[in-house]
Formats: structure tokens, sequence, C-alpha cells
């Protein structure tokens, strides 16, 4: 995921949910094992509903608004990082959740796997997911 500055869908970590009431919340939960190519630049994830981010910390300056980051240090072992968020969407109509990822300046983001990748037993293939539940009023 190259996708410098800007976030992107995660292939596969997506769900869609039709709430029963318009008063209804929905926690969305997610686990994702990430890395990045290693340097001095930062990944960033965030959860986000219609492709609009939810979930984020406060516009501050040039900052980037995230759920969490990361900072590669060893391209050999990827983070495992949570993201979780209690949405309030207020409609009854099919509402589609995300993982977003997103990488500054000329970092790569990896999903389920190191930067290295490569073929030995001393390296792993990870599993990230996304779980939503309704909670009814």
């Amino acid at each position: 995921f190259p996708s410098h500055d800007t976030f992107a869908d995660i292939t596969g970590l997506t769900v869609s949910i039709t709430p029963t009431s318009n008063t209804s919340k929905i926690l969305v939960v997610a686990s994702v094992v990430a890395s990045q190519s290693v340097g001095t630049n930062n990944g960033f994830l965030r959860l986000a509903r219609g492709g609009t981010g939810i979930g984020i910390a406060a516009a501050a300056g040039s900052r980037i608004q995230a759920g969490a980051g990361i900072n590669a240090s060893n391209a050999d072992f990827p983070e495992g990082l949570p993201l979780s968020f209690l949405d309030s969407p207020a409609t009854t109509s099919a509402t589609t959740y995300s993982v977003q990822i997103a990488a500054n300046s000329a970092s790569t983001m990896f999903v389920n796997r190191s930067q290295n990748d490569t073929d030995s037993a001393s390296f792993g293939r990870y599993v990230s997911t996304i779980t939503v539940f309704e909670v009814a009023p």
C-alpha cells in the first residue's frame, strides 16, 4: 500500500451491516497486522464508515488524523494493531465499515506480512479482521 498521505481501504477488511433502528449503535472492532518499509517514516490506520474516517483524533495542524500508528524499526516483524469505535450511524440503511491505511512520504505499508517476507520458518503470515456488532437501543 504505497498510499502516501492518503487513506485507502485495505482489501478484505470491509464489512456491511443494516441496523434495525436508527438509534442503534454499531461497535466496530478490528485487528490489523501491519509493517512498513524501514526508515524514519510512519504508517497510519483508521476505521471508516462509507469512506470517511471515524474514531480518529481531532485535527491539529498538518498532523494525520488516525486511530493507530506504526513506525517500524525492524522490517522482519510486523505489529498487531487493535482498533475499535462505538459508532452512531443514525440510519436503517446498509452501512459499510472498513479499515484504511496510509503511509507518509516514501514509506510503503504491508498488511499480514513483514516487509522482507522471506520464505523461511523465521517469518510469518498473519490474519487481520474487522467485525461489527449492532448494539440495539
